[in-house]
């Protein structure tokens, strides 16, 4: 199983037709009886289509320095 907690988001500019937005994240990803974990910040742009907000991009940034031991990280997208 995996759990996602997203924390600290903060808009960071909303003066033109979108919106930049970042947020700090940590992964727990639990499986064959081992545990790993991920820790980075999310950069957002939002954008407003119809009345709602749209992810138009979004950029991953690990806090970490190695992979090696953890394996594949499609699982932070």
């Amino acid at each position: 199983s995996t759990r996602h907690q997203v924390s600290n988001v903060r808009i960071l500019d909303q003066s033109g037709e979108e919106i930049a937005v970042s947020a700090y994240f940590t992964v727990w990803r639990f499986r064959n009886g081992r545990d790993d974990h991920y820790v980075g910040r999310y950069d957002y742009r939002l954008r407003r289509t119809d009345g709602n907000l749209r992810i138009c991009y979004k950029r991953a940034v690990m806090d970490m320095t190695v992979l090696r031991p953890t394996g594949a990280v499609s699982i932070i997208l």
